[in-house]
């Protein structure tokens, strides 16, 4: 292989792993000739055929070449199949989106009715269309089309046997969970509760409820499964469903001072719930989890930032990490991505009665 084409070589890999971002100016010739240790005429050819193939440009005398692009040609296409509404679900696509352009790939989003979800997948698999897919809301789609990497973002709907199975982007929800309830309990409320939807018993659903088990353990409280309040199935996101399970909660825990929800949707229900029920209720601290802007900012909700955002770049990067074979499909791989308490302000300390 001749000199430059070796060059050419390292430099384009270097380029589309991104040592140099777009627009930031690439080494000069007389950097290259030293570290390549080569005559300049060979340096020149190959940063030449860099800017002919679009990878650099270069500026005015004096200015220097900058980096115009870090990929070449899109290398593949993925699917984000899975809730398309959800504020949360927004924000992951974009991270998602904006990752895999960054690595060479487009994006294609679908949230295809249930009774179609087969015949869209054996479409899409059939046709060879996606080098991979990252799934949420739909359950588990991976064993039906093997050879597919797959990667769940945080995928409610799966139990914890099948969560070890798979290739996962989560939340660090336990530790979460954990922390708020401490929070809560140092600023002096006594007789917290736990709400949570019908998923309790699922993957991320149940680690948010251990989290805030394993604090309640801590204060030594002795009937925690009777704090835990499930929604039903049909009526959990409103307002009837919320003051129907306020009105239990009342009834079982009378001193109720403070209610942990699983999410923001729930902690928002039960705060109308609240409001509703008069005076005398208001007075009891809701926190949610996910911090859903318009909700946490319009309720002064004491929330959980997940970055969904960060979850969709994760989720993009694992599943290109699968396609690439940078990562074996043969062995799952479950990636947590950090997550950090917001509003603690609005927990007002509460005065020992």
């Amino acid at each position: 292989m001749e000199k430059y084409k070796e060059i050419l070589s390292v430099l384009t890999k270097q380029l589309e792993s991104g040592k140099y971002r777009v627009g930031e100016r690439f080494p000069s010739e007389w950097q290259l000739v030293e570290r390549f240790k080569v005559g300049r005429a060979t340096i020149n050819k190959a940063v030449d055929k860099l800017v002919a193939d679009g990878w650099l440009e270069r500026g005015v005398r004096g200015s220097g070449t900058r980096v115009k692009s870090v990929h070449q040609l899109i290398r593949g296409r993925i699917l984000y199949l899975g809730n398309l509404a959800h504020p949360t679900y927004v924000a992951a696509v974009r991270g998602m989106t904006s990752r895999a352009f960054f690595r060479g790939y487009f994006t294609a989003c679908a949230e295809p009715p249930d009774f179609e979800l087969d015949s869209f997948l054996s479409t899409a698999v059939a046709m060879q269309e996606y080098s991979g897919i990252v799934a949420c809301c739909y359950g588990v789609i991976g064993k039906r089309y093997p050879g597919l990497p797959v990667v769940y973002l945080d995928q409610p709907g799966i139990s914890l046997k099948e969560y070890a199975e798979l290739h996962h982007v989560i939340s660090d929800n336990e530790e979460a969970c954990y922390k708020m309830m401490k929070v809560v309990e140092t600023r002096g409320y006594r007789c917290p509760v736990i709400y949570t939807d019908n998923n309790c018993r699922l993957n991320e659903r149940f680690s948010r409820v251990l989290g805030f088990r394993k604090a309640l353990e801590e204060m030594n409280l002795n009937d925690i499964d009777r704090r835990i309040f499930v929604g039903s199935q049909n009526d959990q996101y409103t307002k009837a469903g919320a003051a129907m399970q306020l009105q239990n909660i009342l009834r079982v825990f009378p001193e109720t001072d403070a209610i942990v929800a699983v999410s923001d949707d729930l902690a928002v229900m039960m705060r109308q719930a609240l409001r509703d029920a008069g005076p005398e209720q208001e007075r009891i601290l809701v926190t949610g989890f996910g911090n859903e802007k318009l909700i946490s900012n319009a309720f002064h909700l004491p929330s959980v930032e997940q970055y969904p955002e960060q979850m969709g770049i994760a989720a993009a990067d694992l599943l290109l990490d699968l396609v690439e074979g940078i990562v074996p499909d043969t062995v799952p791989c479950h990636r947590i991505v950090k997550t950090d308490l917001v509003n603690l302000e609005y927990i007002p300390q509460r005065r020992e009665t």
